[in-house]
């Protein structure tokens, strides 16, 4: 079994919105405004680089991506 770190899971997490929000034909400032977060925050997180996020701010994501409830909260469930 592999050994996950919490710094991995964030990068797992922040590369799924990424991706997500590319998929969605998204710039960052759109994502971020709709989120309710700055763009630099939202930047932070797709390179993995800030503290996991609050619960209510990955609902948030979900929601603005048209993700699946818990997609990307399940990404994050092991350091939770």
């Amino acid at each position: 079994m592999s050994r996950h770190s919490h710094t991995d899971d964030l990068f797992a997490f922040g590369e799924r919105v990424r991706t997500l929000r590319e998929q969605r034909g998204m710039r960052q400032g759109e994502l971020a405004a709709a989120a309710g977060i700055s763009q630099s925050q939202l930047s932070r997180i797709e390179k993995g680089q800030a503290s996991e996020p609050a619960y209510s701010l990955v609902r948030r994501l979900e929601r603005e991506l048209h993700c699946t409830n818990g997609e990307l909260a399940g990404l994050l469930e092991e350091t939770v």
